[in-house]
């Protein structure tokens, strides 16, 4: 089934790019699926090369953020958490949002057990305007 909203589809994997995941999720608005969708931009590979030298990623990270990853985790949530965590005070648990980041960002990129935030290859919106239930056609 093809769920009404935006859905986004996400693809995954960790260390030396393998592990692959794909994971979907289906939100309401556009605006909390662009929320998302720069969510996952931030979990690119750390180790990104090139035009992005200089920006921190959170992609791929063992054991822990860096404090500037950490810096980045908790400046998003402080940015967004009226989309993401609109029932949560984030004030009075700043302790937790490095935390509450990696949660939210395992719905789209899956777990690790060693990683804290799994690599983000691909991130896809799309939207449909009703749900939708396709025909399974089998061949014998």
């Amino acid at each position: 089934m093809i769920k009404k909203g935006y859905t986004l589809t996400v693809r995954s994997w960790e260390n030396d790019a393998d592990n692959y995941n794909t994971i979907s999720k289906t939100v309401d608005t556009i605006e909390e699926a662009r929320v998302w969708w720069e969510m996952m931009q931030l979990c690119r590979s750390k180790n990104v090369r090139g035009i992005d030298k200089g920006k921190v990623y959170l992609g791929n990270s063992y054991n822990g953020f860096s404090s500037e990853q950490e810096e980045v985790a908790i400046n998003f949530l402080k940015e967004n958490h009226n989309i993401l965590l609109p029932n949560d005070d984030i004030e009075d648990n700043e302790d937790n949002l490095v935390d509450w980041f990696k949660s939210l960002a395992g719905e789209l990129l899956g777990y690790s057990e060693y990683y804290s935030c799994r690599v983000m290859e691909s991130c896809l919106v799309t939207y449909s305007p009703i749900d939708i239930i396709p025909e399974v056609i089998k061949f014998d």
